[in-house]
């Protein structure tokens, strides 16, 4: 076994070095290069960020979905339900193409129960979709970004 003051200098040997890799016993120690000596990092080309749900709230929800005068897509969900998350980047991602034909809105059940209860949600994620004022369609559970696409282009 090698004496704890031996394997102390030993580590500082390796520590110095720009790189360096010792194995001791079942111990493999390895120290990184300087900062410095790093080469730059390659800079990544920006992602266009996906459009925005209009925020939906128990006070806005009568102006921004039911008195809109478009169709109009209630996505209700939960900052802590996985398929809830997947579906509104999926939502984020097709709000563009259907920018100026459709209203999507988001509403967090969590911070908006009067609304969730008034349209009797009980579980999500759901999708309501309105037309004049009233729920045409309704879709409940997780659902494919395709899968939410036809559904909005089967009531345009």
């Amino acid at each position: 076994m090698i004496a704890s003051s031996r394997l102390t200098a030993a580590l500082r040997t390796l520590l110095t070095a720009a790189t360096a890799v010792a194995v001791v016993g079942a111990l493999t120690v390895t120290a990184a290069a300087p900062a410095q000596a790093r080469p730059p990092i390659a800079q990544t080309q920006l992602v266009q960020a996906a459009a925005p749900l209009v925020p939906l709230t128990d006070s806005n929800f009568n102006a921004q979905i039911v008195r809109s005068s478009k169709p109009a897509l209630a996505f209700f969900w939960a900052r802590w339900s996985g398929p809830c998350l997947v579906m509104k980047g999926d939502l984020e991602q097709l709000a563009p193409e259907f920018s100026g034909r459709l209203v999507i809105g988001e509403l967090d059940i969590d911070r908006n129960p009067n609304t969730t209860r008034d349209y009797g949600v009980n579980a999500i994620p759901t999708l309501l979709l309105f037309k004049n004022g009233t729920v045409v369609d309704r879709r409940i559970g997780p659902w494919s970004k395709a899968q939410i696409a036809e559904f909005i282009r089967s009531h345009l």
